[in-house]
Formats: structure tokens, C-alpha cells, sequence
């Protein structure tokens, strides 16, 4: 009942000769590794050829199997939530601001937007407040990031990244089960906006796994 990307995942030649008929554009990435690991402006594919030339390079840098999703262009929504079972708590939301984006690349969040301080991806993804938005669309976010996390039975901690399409459609496309929790992370930042300092984030996180025992 999670709303996902279509997608395909391609693990040999055969995969790829099955994905011609796509609504390009898709998103490629691969399916075991996480902080962006290995994304680049390339894995936006806009045709079938682009996709056959990306998913070659990560199988052969990475040896592993690539995941394909229709893309999603639009708004990028990061969602941290705490608890387990039935009583969970979602922090205020946040999203990736592209307004620095030069508009020849993708409005996505590369290997280099997390890692290379001073490269042009870097600069144009700006982890921001979740800038006001009708409450029906907030609902909905917070819905089915939920859902994500009850989905992979989390517990404790995890994060949730969606996109927004240009309907207002909400589709899962990350679920976190450890995401980093840094003072300067994510989910500090979701944190302090709920206003908890560090250590209280990493208190409440705690106390909610000593409830479990």
C-alpha cells in the first residue's frame, strides 16, 4: 500500500532487453549501497540507450544490481520519524531546496551534493523547512512516510525520502533504517526544529528502545 516508482530491477543483459518500453525519464541507482553512492547527473536516463550505458558502468564499477525507477521530478521531502509500533512520532518536515541548481542538471541528490563541499551539486541542494504547503499534502506525506516505516518494521529512529510530483502525488523512493544522527545530520536538523537539542534527539532515541525491553 506504499505508493513506489514503478521500477525494474536489472541484474543481466536479459533485464535490459525487457526495459524498452519505459516512460522515460527514469532514475537509476544501485540496489545495496546508501548515501548516494555512485549517483550522478547520468543516472537520470532519458532513453533506453542511456539506461543500458548506466546500469554497464554501475555493474561493472560496483558488481551489484541496479534498481530503476520512473523518476519523479519534483520536490524532494525528507521525513524523520521516531518510535515504534503504534506509537511513533513524525518530526516537522523538511526538503531539499534546488533553487541554486544550475538548470542544465537534475534536481537530484547526488554522491557530490552530500559529499564534495564547493561542487556545483553541492551548492544547488540546500536541505531546508518544508516550505508551507497545503495541510492535505502534509497529511499525506506524513501518511505514508508512517506507512514506510511500520512497511520495513523500523524502530526507534529511521527517515523517509519522497517525491512530490506536479499532481501532489507523494511517492516513496528511500526508507532509512539508520540514518545518520550527527549533530549536523538530517535528522538533528528535524530535531532541533521540534525543539530538542542533540542530546535530547539522541535521549528520546534511547528511551524509546528501553521501552522495548
Amino acid at each position: 500500500g506504499v505508493p513506489t516508482p514503478p521500477y525494474r530491477m536489472l541484474r543481466t543483459e536479459a533485464d535490459l532487453a525487457a526495459a524498452t518500453a519505459l516512460d522515460f525519464p527514469w532514475f537509476v541507482k544501485l540496489a545495496h549501497e546508501d548515501a548516494s553512492l555512485g549517483i550522478t547527473e547520468a543516472n537520470v536516463v532519458r532513453s533506453h540507450e542511456e539506461l543500458v550505458r548506466r546500469a554497464r558502468e554501475l555493474w561493472a564499477e560496483f558488481k551489484e544490481p541496479v534498481l530503476a525507477e520512473r523518476f519523479v521530478d519534483g520536490r524532494e521531502v525528507n521525513v524523520t520519524i521516531l518510535g515504534w509500533r503504534d506509537s511513533t512520532r513524525v518530526l516537522p518536515l523538511h526538503e531539499i531546496d534546488f533553487g541554486a541548481m544550475p538548470d542544465d542538471r537534475p534536481r537530484i541528490v547526488s554522491y557530490a551534493a552530500k559529499w564534495e563541499e564547493g561542487h556545483v551539486d553541492y551548492i544547488g541542494t540546500e536541505p531546508v523547512p518544508m516550505a508551507p504547503s497545503p495541510p492535505e499534502l502534509v497529511a499525506e506525506i506524513e501518511r505514508v512516510a508512517t506507512a514506510s516505516f511500520h512497511a520495513i518494521e523500523l524502530r526507534d529512529y529511521g527517515r523517509v525520502d519522497l517525491r512530490v510530483d506536479a499532481a501532489g502525488m507523494p511517492w516513496v523512493i528511500d526508507v532509512n533504517p539508520n540514518p545518520d544522527i550527527s549533530p549536523d545530520s538530517g535528522v538533528t536538523r528535524a530535531a532541533a526544529a521540534a525543539g530538542w537539542s542533540h542530546p535530547q534527539l539522541v535521549n528520546e532515541i534511547v528511551r524509546t528502545a528501553l521501552a522495548r525491553y
